[in-house]
């Protein structure tokens, strides 16, 4: 029973982590500026989106929607900045590869230092949006 649940458990990472790593690698080795902004927040979310589908918890799923809803209204008002796309793009690669070897504690850290820096970035100039909304009269 072990066995079988393991390799249904693979063929699932299997079938998420493919265009996810397609896709990624594709977006590495593209001129950047041919994309719109729109699009490349788009793969960003879905590639979190795809991942998070793997725990089987639809109620963690619709959370990070939620979360990534509020994102592209915050992240509207952003320069795209091509180096640290990049570097994203790099981050999940190496996630992606961890879960295909079945590292998943290590690909677990590697999601929380990449969030974690995501986060760190993007709390400033939220809370800067959001003072400037107050002091709007």
């Amino acid at each position: 029973m072990s066995a079988a649940f393991d390799l249904a458990v693979e063929h699932t990472i299997g079938i998420t982590i493919t265009p996810q790593r397609r896709m990624q690698e594709r977006l590495l080795e593209a001129d950047l500026d041919r994309f719109q902004p729109e699009q490349l927040l788009k793969n960003g979310a879905l590639f979190h989106e795809e991942l998070i589908k793997l725990s089987n918890n639809p109620y963690f799923h619709t959370a990070l929607q939620r979360v990534n809803q509020m994102r592209r209204l915050m992240e509207y008002r952003a320069k795209i900045d091509k180096d640290r796309l990049v570097e994203q793009c790099t981050e999940h690669l190496e996630i992606i590869a961890l879960l295909e070897r079945g590292q998943v504690a290590d690909a677990s850290y590697l999601m929380r230092r990449h969030l974690s820096g995501a986060l760190k970035r993007k709390s400033p100039i939220a809370w800067s949006w959001s003072e400037e909304i107050v002091r709007e009269p």
